[in-house]
């Protein structure tokens, strides 16, 4: 019988730390959650960092374009021309996700082309490393603003290493494992396959003769913008409509913004990822929010049932402290309330 060695390496929300082996095939996952985010990464010691297992001896960011804070947003994502093989594994996967949803008697998923998926993919493969987190040191909701995404996203990557591997078993693995462990860890991973409200999954999938990356962009586009989310001078404004529901308050989300990660830093952040520091929330003058501070909006306006167009001074969260900036819709659908988009800015401060 071949012998097959394979190393699997799952970064999956809620995905708990332990390994197993199935037959010739040895998995290996590490820990994430998604409410809470990192503490500051400690400076790896590079020096000692063994660089075996294809591991790069250069340690400078693959794009080196990070040289001041306005330099956010031109960091879009952009995939390059894609060979026929790559476009049917990207269906495979596709159909194996929507056959777990058709049988629970949900929408399909269409598939999306955020370019943030196939990107991260590529550069995981090409710098040998595992993280939710890229060289430019962005987060994927981050990665999903800047390459044009207009709802709300949430992230699976894996990793898979074998002597001896076709591509399209691989895809398999990755599908069956993140099923079959998904009841150790609460359902949390099979929950992103099946959450109701998604519409939409970019897959990025980049691979050699022994490894493969893989990553899972799933999307929530339920949001129709009249106006994106723009910010000048403390202020910020924005409209649109949902046909979910109301809009009932806006988080103000903060990041430091840890930039230049070498892929020996990246490979400490194997963890989880969640939205950053909770600065702020922007609410109806007749709408206070528990825990955080409360920033009564300029004006908010609802038309219509669903519609917002909304206005706020956001001085009293943002000075001082510059960073990334995300900002979350949540909206009352009448059943609770559910986040239905974001969009992530650098503000200087």
């Amino acid at each position: 019988m071949r012998q097959i060695l394979l190393v699997m390496l799952l970064a999956l929300y809620g995905c708990s730390s332990m390994s197993a082996v199935h037959k010739n095939w040895t998995f290996e996952c590490c820990t994430l959650e998604t409410t809470q985010p990192l503490e500051p990464l400690e400076q790896a010691n590079v020096a000692n960092e063994s660089l075996s297992n294809n591991r790069l001896a250069n340690d400078t960011p693959a794009n080196d374009t990070l040289a001041n804070e306005t330099d956010f947003s031109k960091l879009v994502p952009e995939a390059g021309q894609e060979s026929p093989d790559l476009q049917t594994l990207r269906q495979q996967a596709l159909e194996l996700i929507n056959a777990e949803r058709g049988s629970r008697n949900l929408s399909i998923l269409s598939l999306a082309n955020n370019s943030a998926a196939q990107m991260h993919a590529e550069e995981m493969l090409r710098e040998r490393y595992l993280s939710h987190w890229d060289r430019n040191g962005l987060k994927p909701y981050m990665r999903y603003t800047l390459a044009g995404g207009r709802g709300i996203s949430e992230e699976n990557v894996g990793f898979v290493t074998s002597a001896r591997m076709e591509p399209a078993e691989g895809v398999g693995r990755l599908h069956d494992w993140l099923l079959l462990y998904s009841d150790v860890h609460k359902w949390e991973q099979k929950n992103r396959m099946l959450n109701p409200l998604n519409t939409n999954v970019s897959i990025g999938l980049a691979y050699d003769n022994r490894s493969m990356a893989y990553v899972e962009l799933y999307e929530a586009d339920q949001v129709k913008w009249d106006r994106r989310i723009a910010y000048t001078d403390y202020k910020v404004s924005l409209s649109g409509s949902t046909e979910l529901g109301m809009l009932n308050h806006i988080e103000v989300r903060h990041d430091e913004w840890e930039r230049r990660l070498s892929p020996a830093q990246l490979r400490m952040h194997n963890e989880s990822y969640g939205y950053g520091r909770l600065a702020a929330i922007i609410t109806r003058p007749d709408n206070k929010v528990d825990g955080a501070r409360n920033i009564e909006a300029l004006y908010w306006r609802p038309e219509y049932p669903g519609q917002f167009n909304v206005g706020a001074n956001i001085n009293s969260a943002v000075y001082g402290q510059p960073g990334v900036y995300t900002f979350i819709l949540v909206f009352n659908t009448g059943n609770g309330l559910v986040q239905l988009a974001s969009q992530s800015m650098y503000i200087a401060g």
